[in-house]
Formats: structure tokens, sequence, C-alpha cells
């Protein structure tokens, strides 16, 4: 709690340093460039006309209901450009209105001007659908009235302040200017606030995090470069605290740096007011008089943790490196008198980008050049272009390159080349920001039909009151579809495959990576193994690509309900708090809905109708990779790397089978926490797996959520929460057993302010144990090589799960070519585990790309196989390498000096390379220089500042170095220009 607390101490220095002014808001600076003071258009018509406010309703594309917002007209005719705009975004709830003041209609007759009382969906904070519904609203008012779109502005308090600070900083090529009062800009506060569990406030599902991020106006304020977001702050808030806004406007301070006329932006600390204290219209009004939106920049900076928002202007991200992290593409076309233009683009975790060329300020030119991250990676015509990234086995860039036009939408993908893009990338949410239909399966047994109809009425009924307040969508039978709706629009399916025409079509079509049925939920993971969760109690919700549409559409798999009351009433599914449609579920869940296994858990939130969190109930949640295949490596990758606050790595350290006597903990609810320690004691001997949960240190896990099953009984799956001890207990379905004692297989663990480390699991009852629990095979996940015919080591981990000695065999077979190593039986002893390394020879180059090979282990006549993946990256095309490049960083009154070492590793025979460095973010290309390397000889360049060269401002900088005409022959070295101490 420190961290909400420490607002007063960041909002003191930073105004004291920054000069924000306390009280009424300063005057808006002067601008030139950027938001630039603008002069209205005066039609010339005086004749005298009445102002008026009406609410105006359009029909929504998405859900095809009436949606409704306020505006008033003004008294005066329309200026030639189009009337200029201000949407007035209310706070929490619901409200359509068309209420105006004497004052506000006063001064929109003199200015001309429309006013907008927006809805946008209601408690949506605008994000999500109420984005979407803004936009809806800029359309339509251009549609009946015409606007001017180089000046819409918005603003709003509270809500409504969240609200102005997200469209401002997500659309500045939309939004001219936004001024928000009291909004959120963390999760870290609102979640705290409305959702996080009782008992651990300040924690989320890790899956979650990127969706939490992307609603958090804090985490991308780097793409508002050329936006204008002015920020009111009332100190006696106690609703949004006011550290939420100052470090909103310590990041744009940070950003704008040296970087004059960027980043527009202020703001308000008033000292004695509260929540919403400081919603100062008249000076708001003002304040938009003299901004205007520049649709046409030289330079644009897209930054985001979701495709969905990965085009702005003329360039468009298709592909991360790393999905779920901040992905940057920024672009500059700095302007040139004479010669080739050239275009500079800095990137971060991006595999492939796309430029738009002709829609760029170097369109006319006959040739463009294109640096990416300081490489020459195109000279030619400026024509739409995407660049893929060539990386050595490490994962660094070494160089770019023109590659096939990426499709912008869905429409140009096949369904066996599924692609995830802007159109269509997940998270489950985003299916619901097009048109859908809702509907049920009718086939199958009766029960499953009333309950998946059940199902779909209530989700129809949670969107109507939520999203609609009025008619709207109405569930149908799967068959009641029309043509229409197969083939253009999404299709939410409450329903399995044993109850849906549909989803067995889909299935038969294109097997779906997470297969819904009546009786069990399979996660289908070829690179880390199927999970089979066998039970009617088990749910799921799962968005992916419509195999009968060939991917252009979403299909939405829904099935399950859990309750959201201590005492098991008020069963809730997908309709639950639909808030968080857009930031609560990844691209699929599997959820446990009975309190037998997983009790009720309270959260926080001051809103009646939410009780329960939800994601007590979540056993397995995760997102497809962007070829939208399984992968449950990328929420622990992502955590490995990033490292969040808070965030402990959690594995299975032991799982033991064994009778006991001993008391076993009772599973119940009591205030949404679960019994710890058990108070009842079974005395009769009971046969009981236990599953011990740890951290990355040791320490044991509390309230992790274990799910497992006993192998080789036709029963269902468990899950438990572990105690304090760590350690979750899951007794033997049946009344009798024999020896050897049964096997126990631990499917998944999830747990709050966790992430599951399966890869460190103690091997036996890990999920790659076979099916009767004999063997257990574990590879090294992915095998990273060369383009090339070099020989490669693949790891094997074997361990033996039964009660006596075992022999086992184990091998390896390629993607391509063949297994050196010769078959040796490995002896292992009860319960012990050994490596095993294999060579495999590729047998010929293979091209850069990932590959699957499968490995296998066989004994006492079972046999046991699990993939292994190989990620084949390009070798550099000449035999130089550039060993070392080096950098001192410097003040700003001191010269800059890059050096590199060139060496030539052919020993026979003489090389001559062209060597150039590139200064990445100062965007300046330094002498290009050549030079003949002998055989086997080193060489080192260097560059300094030309004569005339003016200094570099302060900041971080990338030296990159690459030698022309080779492919993947780069490296780079970082620097630092501080102030100088005079």
């Amino acid at each position: 709690m420190a961290t909400r607390r420490r607002w007063s101490v960041l909002l003191s220095l930073l105004l004291a340093s920054a000069g924000v002014c306390c009280g009424q808001p300063a005057d808006p600076p002067a601008l030139t460039i950027g938001p630039t003071r603008v002069t209205l258009d005066d039609a010339g018509d005086t004749t005298p006309i009445t102002g008026y406010a009406q609410l105006e309703t359009y029909r929504s594309p998405i859900d095809s209901t009436d949606q409704s917002y306020g505006v008033y007209v003004p008294g005066k005719q329309r200026p030639r450009g189009g009337y200029p705009v201000v949407l007035h975004a209310h706070g929490y709830g619901w409200s359509v209105n068309a209420n105006f003041s004497d004052w506000q209609k006063d001064w929109a007759d003199t200015k001309g001007w429309l006013l907008v009382q927006l809805n946008a969906r209601g408690p949506q904070f605008y994000w999500g659908i109420g984005d979407i519904a803004t936009k809806e609203v800029i359309d339509d008012l251009d549609q009946r009235f015409g606007i001017d779109r180089q000046r819409v502005y918005i603003t709003g308090g509270s809500m409504g302040g969240t609200g102005a600070y997200r469209q401002g900083i997500a659309h500045p090529e939309r939004i001219a200017a936004a001024v928000g009062v009291d909004g959120w800009t963390d999760f870290r506060e609102w979640h705290w606030h409305y959702y996080s569990r009782k008992d651990q406030p300040d924690d989320i599902e890790e899956f979650r995090r990127p969706l939490l991020e992307a609603a958090s106006p804090l985490y991308w304020a780097d793409r508002a470069l050329w936006g204008d977001v002015y920020i009111i702050a009332d100190a006696l808030d106690n609703v949004v605290y006011p550290w939420q806004e100052s470090d909103l406007y310590a990041r744009f301070l940070d950003l704008k740096g040296a970087q004059r006329h960027t980043y527009d932006s202020g703001m308000t600390f008033n000292a004695g007011k509260g929540h919403g204290g400081g919603y100062d219209l008249p000076w708001i009004y003002n304040y938009f008089l003299t901004r205007a939106a520049q649709p046409q920049q030289r330079s644009f900076r897209i930054v985001t943790p979701l495709l969905e928002f990965g085009e702005m202007y003329w360039g468009r991200i298709d592909r991360f490196h790393f999905q779920g992290e901040r992905a940057l593409l920024e672009a500059a076309c700095p302007e040139r008198t004479q010669g080739t233009p050239t275009v500079e683009v800095i990137t971060d975790n991006l595999d492939t980008f796309t430029l738009y060329l002709p829609l760029s300020p170097a369109a006319e030119a006959p040739q463009v050049q294109v640096y990416v991250d300081g490489i020459p990676s195109y000279l030619g015509p400026a024509r739409n272009l995407s660049f893929g990234s060539m990386r050595d086995v490490d994962g660094r860039i070494m160089g770019w390159e023109p590659v096939e036009d990426v499709p912008a939408s869905a429409a140009g993908h096949s369904s066996a080349n599924l692609v995830k893009t802007p159109d269509l990338c997940g998270p489950l949410g985003h299916a619901f920001l097009t048109a859908f239909r809702v509907c049920y399966g009718t086939i199958g047994p009766e029960e499953d039909q009333r309950r998946h109809r059940e199902e779909a009425t209530a989700f129809a009924k949670g969107w109507n009151d939520f999203m609609v307040h009025g008619p709207g969508i109405e569930p149908v039978p799967e068959e009641d579809l029309s043509e229409a709706d197969l083939e253009r629009t999404t299709l939410v399916v409450f329903g399995s495959l044993e109850t849906s025409r549909l989803l067995s079509q889909a299935q038969a079509c294109r097997p779906m990576p997470v297969e819904v049925h009546n009786d069990r939920i399979v996660v289908r993971d070829p690179l880390t193994g199927d999970r089979e969760y066998l039970g009617r109690k088990f749910g799921a919700f799962v968005v992916y690509p419509n195999p009968l549409t060939e991917g252009r559409s979403y299909l939405v798999v829904c099935t399950g309900r859990y309750a959201s009351k201590a005492d098991g009433t008020e069963l809730r599914g997908l309709e639950y708090d639909l808030e968080k449609l857009c930031w609560g579920y990844p691209d699929y869940l599997v959820l446990n809905t009975s309190q037998a296994d997983l009790p009720h858990v309270m959260n926080v939130n001051n809103k009646p109708p939410v009780t329960c969190y939800e994601a007590g109930y979540f056993v397995e949640g995760g997102y497809f990779d962007q070829d939208w295949q399984p992968d449950r490596r990328l929420t622990l990758e992502r955590v490995r790397r990033t490292k969040p606050d808070g965030v402990r790595l959690i594995h299975v350290a032991e799982v033991k089978v064994e009778s006991t006597s001993q008391s076993l903990p009772v599973i119940s609810a009591v205030d949404g926490t679960p019994v710890d320690p058990p108070r009842t004691a079974l005395r009769t001997p009971v046969l009981c797996a236990t599953v011990k949960v740890v951290d990355s240190v040791g320490s044991p896990v509390r309230q992790a959520r274990v799910t497992g099953r006993w192998l080789g009984l036709d029963s269902d799956a468990l899950s438990r929460p572990t105690l304090t001890t760590g350690v979750a207990y899951f007794p033997y379905p049946a009344a009798t057993w024999g020896t050897p004692l049964p096997r126990f297989q631990v499917l998944n663990v999830m747990a709050t302010a966790a992430e599951y480390d399966f890869e460190a699991d103690a091997l036996p009852g890990s999920c790659w144990a076979s099916a009767d629990g004999m063997l257990a095979l574990r590879p090294k996940p992915q095998v990273q090589c060369v383009e090339g015919d070099l020989p490669v080591n693949v790891t094997l981990e074997v361990a033996n799960l039964c009660d006596k000695p075992a022999s086992v065999l184990s091998n390896l077979v390629g993607p391509t070519g063949e297994v050196t190593t010769p078959e040796e039986p490995l002896p292992l002893d009860p319960g012990k585990s050994a490596l095993r390394t294999i060579r495999w020879l590729p047998g010929g180059p293979l091209p850069s790309g990932r590959y699957k090979g499968l490995a296998q282990a066989w004994g006492d006549g079972e046999v046991l196989q699990c993939p292994v993946e190989f990620l084949v990256a390009r070798p550099p095309s000449a035999p130089v390498r550039i060993t070392s490049v080096s950098a001192k960083s410097i003040a700003t009154d001191e010269s800059y000096q890059v050096k590199a070492k060139v060496r030539n590793l052919d020993t026979r025979s003489p090389v001559t390379v062209q060597v150039v460095c590139t200064l990445v973010q100062g965007f300046r290309h330094l002498a290009l220089q050549q030079a003949t390397l002998g055989p086997g000889q080193a060489l080192e360049f260097t560059w300094n500042p030309e004569p005339d060269e003016d200094p570099l401002p302060q900041g971080e900088y990338n030296a990159r170095v690459t030698v022309l005409g080779a492919v993947g022959i780069s490296e780079a070295a970082t620097f630092q220009v501080h102030a100088s101490l005079d």
C-alpha cells in the first residue's frame, strides 16, 4: 500500500520541478508543430439559425441494437471544413441524455461547435466495446452533420477521465486533444479497488497482465507522439488517488525529453478539491480552441501490447517476437533538400511489420532508402512493403529484409495458414468487437441441450442488461442462423462437440486446439503434451478462427457456469461482469465449476452484483501463438524475461501416492477462504495423492489451484487448493486398491500472483507420464540451430515411474535427416530419472523457421512419444564477422567515437568489405568505410563526428555497425549522452 500513498511525495517533486499549476489550470501553451493553433472557417451565411439539443440513435453493427447519444447542434451555419466536436464522456454507469447548460449552448452557438454526450455502452471506461462505440458515434456525427475530423476532442471526469486518457493516447490520429479529470491510468490501482481477491488484494492472474496493461494508459503513453493529453488531478480524491495522474504526466515529460513539439501535455493539481472537483468546462473548452490533429506526420510511434492496436498513420505491426509484451514500431522520414529520401525505422519486439510508403512523406520520390534498426534494408520505389527480421540463434536482430506482403486482414488467409492479424488476433474479448450472433447446440442428449440453451440465454440477458439497456441480442438454435451469419459474423456457440452440429463440422474441417465435450475439455498441445480435464464439472471459453469460414471470422465456444455466491447459488458464465470482457480472458480458459473442488473466493470490489473472484475457478488459461497454435510457454517465458514485481515462478516439487490415516483437509468455504489447517480427522486408512507446490527458492505456495487425475481410472480429474504447507490432497476415488499403487498425474497448476513453471517440475508425476504411469519423458522443449547440415545435440530426460527397476530405450525422429546416436538400454531404478543426449544430423541445409521432431521412449512393452521443436536461424552469408562494437558514454559537449572490429574467417582468401555505422536514435548515418582483409585478418574501423556535425542531444543511442552486401552481419553497442557538468 506504500505505492498508493506515494503520490504526495511524487507530486511535490513533480510540481516543484515541472512548474505544474495548482488551483486553476494554466493557460495552454502556444504551439507551432504537432497540435497547432487553428482559425475556424466561417461559412459566410449570416441567416439566423436556432440551435437545438436532441438524442440521436444509430444501429450498432456489433449486436444490431439501437445506441443513442445526445448532441447539441449550434445556432450557426456549419463551417466549410465541418463542425468541430467536443465529446463529453460521463462517469461510471449508464447515461443517455442531451442535457447541456445554457452556458454550453451559448458557447457552441458562438463558436459553431457540436457538443456531444457520449454513452459508449455505459460502464466500459470507453475501452473494448466502449472504444468501438466512441468511434461509431464519431462516424455517425460525420454522416449526419459533417464534422471536421481534425478537430474532434474528448473530455470527462472519473470514468470519463479514464476514457479521455485512453482515447487521446490510443488514437492521436483521430482525437485532436483530450482533457481528463481524475481518471485511472494504471491497473494496479483500479484492479485493487474493484476486482482483486479479498485475501490477495495486490495480485492478479498472470495471464491477465498484457490485457490489463493494454487497458492502462500509463503503459503505452509512447504512442501519443503527436497527441495532446491534458491531466487534471484533485488532491483530496479518495476514489482515484492522484498518483495515477502524476505518474502519467511524469511519463509524458520523460518521453518529451529533448523532442520539441511532441507529447503535448500539461497537468493541473488542485490542492483543495475532491473527486471531480477540478472539472472546469470553460477552461477545457478554451483549451480545445487552439488544438487540431495532424493527419500526416513525418514520423509516428506505434506502441502496443496487443496486435489490434498495431496500425497507425502509415505503418502496421504484423507479428510480435514475444507475444504478450509491448512492441514498438517507430518510423520517421526526415526532411531532405536533395538526394534520395530516407525512412528511418526503429523496432522492438517485432518479427514482421509493414510500411505504407505511398502514404508517407516520401511517397512522391522515385526511390526511397529504408533503414531498419540502423541497417540498410531497402532501396527502391515507394510502395507498400512488409519487412521480416533475421535473427541469430540467440534471437538477436541481424538484419531486416522485404518479405511477401502480409495481408492486412484475416480475409487474406487460408485455413491452412492461419496467422494472427489486427483483425483476428484474440483474445476472447476481441471477438465481441465485430458483428456476432449467439446460438446454442440442438443435437445430442436433451439434458445437455437444455443446459447449453440456458447458458446462451443467461449470456444474452447479461449482455442486454449491461451493454444495451433495452431490446438486444437473442440466442437462437444454431439451425436458425442465416447464410450471412455463417459466412461473415462471429459465431458464439454455447454447446459441445456432442450437442452442436456447427462445432462438429468445424472440428471435421480443421481440428480445434481446445476440444469442448459434454464430459471433458481437452487441450491439444503438440509442444508440451495434451491435457484432458475429464468430468462434466469442467467448462471452457475459447476463441479461434472459424474453420468453416477459412479463418475469416471468429468462432467462440462456451460452456460451463460457476457459483458467484459462497452458498453455491447465482450461477454465472461469460456474462459475469461484462466490464472485464476486454481484459479478463485470454484466448482460452478451462474452468472447474465444482465448489467441492475449488471453494468460492471473495473479491474486494464494491459493485453489488460482483462478489466472486471468478478466476478462483480457472484451472488453465492461456494464449495461442501467432499461428493460432497452443503454446503453454507463452506466459511462462514472458514472466521469465520481464520478472514482474511480486510474481513467483512455482512448480511441483513432489507427487506422492500413499496409504494414510492422517487427518485430511476438508474443502469448504468460510468468507471466501478454504479451511486451513484441516479441522476433521479421518481415522480409516485412505489412499491419497499429495502434490507439493513450491516457488523457485523452495518456499511452499498457498492457495495454488492444482488439477490432476488418477492414471488408469475412468474417473473425473480433480482440482484442489494447496494449504499453507504448499500441499494439495487428492483422495483415491475407489473403495479398494491393490498393488502396485496407482499413479497420479498433475495436469496443471494455477495461482494468483504466480506462474506455473512446468519445466521445473520434479519429473515423476509430470505431464509427460505415459497413460499407465510406467515411464515419463521430457525433452528440451526447443532446440536452436543454424541453417545448414551441422550435427545438433538434443537432450532427453527419461524417468522410471514404476516400483521396480526398468530398462528404457529412447530415440529421436528429426524433421529431416537421421539420428547418429545408437540405441542403448538405459537402466533406471524405481522413481529415478536420467539424461540422454542424442545427435541428429539434418542431412542437408534447412531454411530458417520452426520444425517439429519427435522424442520417443519405450520399455516393458509401452511406448511414449512427445514433440521437440527445432528453431533454425539463418547463418551469415559471408565469411566475415563483426567481433566487437564499442562506444563510450559521453557528455553533451563531448564527441562520440564508435569502434568496430571485423574479422575475415577465411584463412585462405582475402575479402573486401564495406562497413557502415548508424546512430539509430539520432538517425545519423556515418561515413561508409571500405577495406580488404587478408586471410584470417581482423581490422578495427573507427567513426568520429564530421567537423560540421551537431552535438548529440541527451539520451540513449544504439550504434549499429553493418557489413553491406552481406546477410546477417550486423552488431550494435549502446551508449549514453548525459548533461555536461558545466
